[in-house]
């Protein structure tokens, strides 16, 4: 039957899918100093401790401190941040739903939108470095 959705459960709704969202950024910043982002495919892992965050922080919203079962509930969803952190550290890595392992390879972190300059660092050592002038014109006439 269709249309049957009670407000309740819209706000359930919402609430569960903006987690989810916080959920995907926080596993994407751990994930994005190993793996370049976005996946072609998402790793059921992935997808798995993105939803169990989601879930560990909906508990904490709609549910009240004297719940009985909910610090046990929460313990089963805390672990998904213990496997966050063994993923930052290089401990678990991800795999496709055909058993290979995610290629560990990141996109370049470092872009620059200078262009026919000479780079300033690691051409000598730091008490050699000097700027290209093309870059000290450009900004002297930028100031003018």
């Amino acid at each position: 039957m269709t249309g049957d959705t009670t407000s309740s459960d819209q706000t359930f709704s919402s609430v569960f899918s903006s987690f989810i969202d916080k959920a995907e950024t926080h596993f994407n910043a751990v994930a994005a100093k190993t793996y370049s982002l976005p996946f072609t495919t998402v790793p059921p892992l992935a997808r798995e401790m993105s939803f169990d965050m989601a879930a560990y922080w909906t508990i904490l919203a709609f549910s009240t401190r004297d719940w009985p079962n909910r610090n046990e509930m929460l313990e089963d969803y805390k672990q998904v941040f213990e496997m966050l952190k063994m993923l930052e550290e290089g401990d678990l890595v991800l795999s496709n739903t055909n058993g290979s392992i995610v290629s560990q390879e990141t996109t370049a972190l470092i872009s620059s939108n200078r262009q026919g300059q000479d780079p300033i660092f690691d051409v000598d050592e730091p008490e050699a470095w000097k700027v290209d002038q093309d870059r000290l014109d450009t900004l002297e006439t930028a100031r003018e």
